[in-house]
């Protein structure tokens, strides 16, 4: 049986104590008699330390034990041999402090470079005007000539763009600001040098790309610029985070603020609920089968409709739609091709619409999200604010297809007699 109430005497545990020179008390006195854990053991059975930039934990390893096993507590969805084990061996032997490696890039974007066409005016000459009269007297005023050449020409700008890309461990939830100071952890390993690498790539590549959009952006640079980016200062911080494993399967927590990222094997009443979000989700599916099809059916009769007139217009050969036999020809294309670039922007609204009301349902969708986070109470319900979002994509699904319909309408009015009225009469 598992224990039913957190309580530190119960666990005979000790709060961790901390040093800028290391984990010491009695995390550290365990480490040694650990399960055998490959990522576990390969973490905190060296002795061998090194001093690096890293965040000290904020709470201590009682805290993140009693966050894991209340989390485990409101999992009824848990295997229930699982949940067992995992209680029973969620001790200070078990859980230990590790760290795991984000990257801090910073960059600067220092030029942009583009070829553009310049104009260079020169002066070829002056001539006089004379106004007035015998009279009155004459008078006269001089005007330049000038003449304008156009060349291309390499245009480059100076830029002062500056940013920065965190990139981390994929098993950090998330990273909580903390003081960045000198502590030490084992030394990090081959596996770990070759993480590094991989997010120092990836943060530099987000970043290059970052630099170059804010650039354009902010300095209004044409699209086709080449922008020159450098990389400045790269951090690499160590971030704390206490891992537990149970038959293979980690949880942690965060070593900042204690949010728990809780992994386990599904039983209980798991299933169960899958089957039952499903059987929910056919209302809503429903109404949604039915309003993409009343969208689809309105979308065709109005292709067909607007095709129709379109056709009957070419045939008339109106002299007051069509000034030569060339522009009835070149009407007759725009028609064709208009009308298959129509169907094929329609298509893809209609197939993306689709995707996004008919991904995991509305149910379904809300209940896999709620088994991954971090909960207080073991029932599920569904949210208003989730309900409000479905109906409103059901909602914005009709009024884009309505806008869509409607610039087809005005655009295809170029090409009927009787224009939008034509086209409007003769749909409704």
């Amino acid at each position: 049986m598992y224990r039913d109430e957190i309580d530190k005497d119960n666990f005979d545990l000790e709060p961790v104590k901390l040093s800028r020179d290391g984990i010491v008390g009695s995390q550290s006195e365990n480490i040694d008699n650990n399960p055998v854990n490959a990522e576990l053991k390969g973490r905190t059975a060296r002795k061998d330390k090194v001093k690096v930039s890293g965040c000290e934990p904020k709470i201590s390893c009682y805290q993140a034990i009693k966050n894991l096993t209340e989390q485990m507590m409101v999992r009824r969805t848990c295997e229930e041999g699982f949940k067992t084990e995992f209680i029973n061996k969620c001790t200070s032997k078990n859980v230990q402090l590790v760290y795991f490696p984000y990257v801090v890039q910073e960059g600067t974007a220092t030029s942009a470079k583009w070829t553009g066409l310049e104009s260079k005016t020169s002066t070829t000459g002056y001539r006089v005007t004379i106004t007035g009269s015998e009279a009155s007297g004459y008078t006269g005023e001089v005007h330049e000539d000038t003449t304008t050449d156009w060349s291309l020409e390499d245009i480059e700008v100076k830029l002062d763009v500056k940013d920065k890309e965190v990139c981390a461990d994929e098993r950090i939830n998330k990273i909580v600001d903390a003081e960045i100071v000198e502590i030490s952890i084992p030394m990090p390993d081959e596996q770990d040098a070759k993480k590094i690498e991989s997010l120092k790539y990836k943060a530099w590549e987000n970043l290059d790309k970052k630099l170059k959009e804010r650039s354009k952006k902010e300095r209004n640079l044409p699209q086709r610029a080449k922008v020159s980016t450098q990389k400045d200062e790269t951090r690499v911080i160590y971030y704390p985070m206490y891992l537990f494993c149970v038959k293979g399967i980690y949880s942690y927590v965060n070593g900042i603020d204690g949010s728990v990222v809780l992994n386990y094997e599904k039983g209980g009443s798991y299933q169960t609920d899958i089957a039952t979000m499903k059987k929910k989700d056919i209302l809503p599916k429903t109404i949604a089968t039915l309003v993409m099809a009343t969208v689809i059916v309105f979308m065709i009769y109005t292709l067909v409709r607007v095709i129709i007139l379109e056709v009957e217009s070419w045939h008339i050969y109106d002299p007051n739609m069509y000034d030569s036999e060339l522009s009835h020809k070149g009407g007759y294309a725009a028609i064709i091709g208009g009308n298959i670039l129509v169907c094929l922007v329609w298509g893809g609204y209609v197939f993306l619409r689709a995707f996004l009301i008919a991904d995991h349902g509305l149910y379904l969708n809300a209940y896999l999200e709620w088994e991954k986070e971090e909960r207080q109470t073991s029932s599920f319900t569904l949210d208003r604010k989730r309900v409000f979002k479905y109906c409103g994509l059901l909602a914005m699904t009709i009024i884009w297809a309505a806008v869509l319909i409607i610039i087809y309408i005005s655009i295809s009015s170029i090409f009927v007699v009787d224009g939008f009225g034509g086209i409007f009469d003769a749909m409704f």
